[in-house]
């Protein structure tokens, strides 16, 4: 009777403690189980990854991050690589539902003891866990939180495939060195691609993330090793590795490059890529710059960069040193005892100029006629010559600059605190070394493909470190003279020709606003009349106001709108004359369509834009072309791409323009600084502004325009005779010799429509006699389907034409 009371007494508290159990089972689920991620938001979960930005070779120039993560899929990660992590991490990763019940059941009592201590918990988390992890919010030692990833982790489980969780742990898990997922942590510890990777390399990677700041590979070598070697152990016992391969493993150090890979980041673009990043974030958004992962081509030609900044910063200093020197940073305080002694502390409380990378700060010791002998940051010394400092005169108001020094001791005193650059050379018994200053002056330089609008370089001022303000793109001064060939581009496509005769002489005009205006010559003379060829080449400004009244303001409006320039543009004849606004970047993409035979292009700094996987989001080359996505080539015809941009002038007008702006670098403003200097057919034009506020020079050969620019931030003169042609050309000339060095020369192309005919290029006369090919003749390029027509100002301030007599211009007052 006892045995059935306590069968039956057995099986109340079995079912009691069933029941509980259900009873505990069920609010577990209700309370843990419920508002679960979505299916969507495992699926498509996209953690936050590195934008990359190229340079049109391919060369990594900046990075833009969050976190310094980069998205690998699953398939471009070796098998021995994911075997590591799946050793050290969870050996039975592809036999458990998502939780590892018998690793999770030793843990329990573990667990209930550290609760009760207030402990933090010990882990047993799976993968699938560990993945669960970033999808589940709360406290992460709270129990609740675990529980709810238990469940997560099954559902994830339900929801994605084994490779999926593998790939989302091996990009979100961080390893240190700033590195999060496995691509990123290649690269930084070991500056290597995840393929690369060696067996001991892969097993240190897998053991650091159990606590990176426990195994950095340096600081706690040993212990790094030591863990590495037992996920190497790990890997044999599961049969990833052989014994054999096991020990040669163990055997190898870590061989961490800790800084070997931001070593290899291009820095020397830094205006260029800030530009970029400038242009994405305006598309995309700052979060999807930051953390989209997105993959930037950019049009960047980083040995063109180079060039273009060493020859902006050069253009810089040989104008600052035309204009002086401004005198030290400061003056040490020598009444401390041998203060002489003590050069590098007191160097160091002088504030250091920014920009000023390559050069040394120095103290002055002693100065002689000669010579001075200055001591360096790091105690040395070194010796200033007179003979190199000749340019250091004494700075003035206006751009002027005193008389050129005797002696040291005009430049220098004792105590001063300078900045000197350090040749390799001795000077008597000590380095030489050349006095320096940073420019006050700052400008920009802007290289482009006339053919495409694709920038190749781009040096938005005297260092990025000293000024992010970009003077290539960001800052609108006025254009000066460079604008007049859109005058003459729109009077040639009225009628007009290059030999048309054009008035030089006093001129008087009402401006639309009642004003009077009386516009005058750079250099203040008259020629009279004048081929029309001879305004552009000598920069006449008379001669351009009377074409441009004779052509309308409104159809100058129109071209420069049309060429991009007109924002700001008025119709007004000061326009015509560069009185508006403009960015060296507006400028240059202008002179771009002049060398392409008068196409529209579309400036452009990204070539191509991809998403993480690779999508391409934006293509700057849109041209259609059905046939170059063949897989494989069997002898088929090369695919034809067909030019569909706008043409925006008439090409035998362009062609003639081009012809125009050679003359001004072979007889005109462009002389002695280019066409002295540039062995190749090379067009431009300088311009410079009231009171020789601004110089420029944009010029092109058939292949490659530059635009260079010089002026002061806040606008004042740059002194008298610093124009376009002395200021700004010998930058343009320089880069194109540098850049083309190694290139054959190429000559414009002749469109059709263009005949070439001997002209006196001083009167514009047809040269009668003679083939073109001896004594001063000049080539011209005129039209092959009119009668070659001569357009003159006559006595009473018409312009008329030869052909017809009828009236082309407006009344000149």
């Amino acid at each position: 009777m006892w045995i059935t009371r306590v069968v039956s007494l057995f099986l109340t508290y079995i079912l009691l403690g069933c029941v509980v159990a259900g009873a505990g089972l069920y609010w577990v689920i209700a309370t843990f189980g419920q508002d679960l991620p979505s299916r969507d938001s495992v699926i498509n979960h996209q953690p936050a990854t590195i934008t990359r930005l190229h340079a049109a070779d391919g060369t990594l120039i900046s990075e833009y991050a969050t976190k310094h993560r980069l998205f690998i899929p699953i398939e471009a990660i070796p098998n021995r690589v994911q075997q590591a992590f799946i050793s050290a991490e969870d050996k039975a990763f592809f036999e458990h539902p998502g939780i590892n019940l018998i690793a999770l059941f030793k843990s329990i009592p573990i667990n209930m003891s550290r609760v009760l201590a207030g402990r933090r918990l010990v882990g047993s988390s799976t993968i699938t866990q560990q993945v669960a992890k970033n999808f589940v919010v709360g406290d992460a030692r709270a129990l609740s939180r675990k529980f709810r990833e238990l469940f997560t982790a099954l559902e994830i489980e339900k929801e994605i495939s084994k490779d999926d969780i593998l790939e989302i742990y091996l990009n979100e898990i961080y390893f240190g060195q700033r590195a999060y997922g496995i691509a990123a942590a290649a690269l930084l510890i070991f500056n290597k691609s995840v393929e690369e990777l060696e067996l001991q390399e892969a097993a240190y990677l897998a053991a650091v993330i159990k606590g990176p700041e426990n195994y950095h590979p340096i600081e706690d070598r040993e212990r790094a090793v030591e863990r590495r070697n037992w996920v190497i152990e790990q890997m044999m016992e599961n049969g990833y590795v052989s014994p054999e391969e096991a020990e040669i493993a163990k055997a190898k150090p870590i061989g961490a490059k800790l800084g070997a890979y931001r070593r290899i980041i291009a820095d020397g673009a830094p205006y260029f890529a800030e530009e970029v990043r400038k242009q994405l974030v305006r598309e995309y958004g700052i979060s999807e710059v930051n953390e989209g992962g997105l993959s930037v081509r950019t049009s960047v030609d980083l040995e063109l960069q180079a060039i273009a900044d060493d020859v902006l910063r050069k253009g810089l200093l040989n104008y600052d040193r035309r204009h002086g020197y401004r005198g030290a940073l400061a003056q040490l305080d020598m009444s401390l005892p041998n203060w002489q002694d003590n050069v590098p502390a007191l160097l160091e409380a002088v504030e250091r100029p920014k920009g000023c990378e390559g050069w040394s700060m120095a103290a002055v010791l002693d100065v002689g006629a000669r010579s001075a002998i200055v001591a360096l940051e790091d105690g040395s010394q070194a010796r200033i010559r007179l003979e190199d400092s000749l340019w250091a005169g004494e700075a003035r108001e206006k751009g002027k600059v005193g008389p050129e020094p005797d002696a040291m001791s005009d430049v220098l005193q004792p105590g001063d605190a300078i900045m000197v650059e350090l040749a390799d050379e001795l000077a008597g018994d000590r380095r030489l070394a050349y006095l320096r200053q940073k420019p006050e002056v700052n400008g920009g330089l802007i290289a482009m493909s006339p053919h495409t609008g694709r920038v190749l370089a781009m040096s938005g001022g005297w260092s990025f470190a000293d000024s992010e303000w970009n003077r290539a793109v960001q800052a609108k001064r006025q254009p000066g003279s460079t604008i007049k060939p859109f005058v003459f581009l729109a009077a040639l496509d009225q009628g007009f020709s290059p030999r048309s005769q054009i008035l030089d002489s006093p001129v008087v005009y009402e401006q639309p606003d009642g004003t009077i205006w009386r516009p005058g010559n750079y250099d203040g003379r008259f020629l009279g009349q004048q081929p029309m060829r001879v305004g552009l080449e000598k920069s006449r400004n008379l001669m351009t106001v009377r074409l441009a009244s004779a052509v309308g303001m409104d159809t100058v409006t129109t071209y420069a709108k049309r060429f991009g320039i007109g924002d700001g543009f008025k119709p007004y004849l000061s326009s015509a004359l560069g009185a508006t606004e403009a960015t060296l970047l507006d400028m240059t993409t202008a002179y771009a369509m002049l060398a392409n035979g008068g196409r529209q292009i579309v400036p452009t700094f990204v070539d191509r834009v991809q998403d993480r996987k690779g999508k391409t989001l934006f293509r700057h080359d849109q041209r259609p072309c059905s046939n170059c996505a063949a897989d494989q080539w069997n002898n088929q015809t090369m695919p034809v791409l067909l030019d569909d941009r706008v043409q925006m002038a008439d090409p035998v007008s362009i062609f003639q323009i081009q012809s125009m702006l050679r003359g001004v670098v072979e007889r005109g403003t462009g002389r002695n600084t280019v066409g002295k200097v540039v062995a190749r057919p090379v067009a431009g034009k300088t311009g410079t502004t009231n009171q020789y506020q601004d110089a420029w020079f944009v010029g092109f050969t058939p292949d490659l325009v530059v635009g260079t620019y010089i002026g002061f931030d806040i606008p004042r003169t740059l002194g008298r005779g610093e124009g376009g042609g002395s200021a700004a050309a010998p930058m343009f000339s320089e880069f194109i010799n540098r850049a083309l060095e190694n290139t054959p020369a190429q000559d414009f192309r002749i469109p059709r429509g263009i005949v070439l005919t001997g002209v006196d290029p001083a009167t514009g006369m047809i040269a009668e006699g003679t083939d073109g090919v001896l004594g001063d003749v000049l080539m011209e390029a005129t039209r092959s389907d009119r009668e070659f027509e001569q357009t003159y100002t006559d006595e009473s301030g018409y312009i008329t034409t030869e052909r017809d007599g009828s009236t082309a211009g407006a009344k000149i007052f």
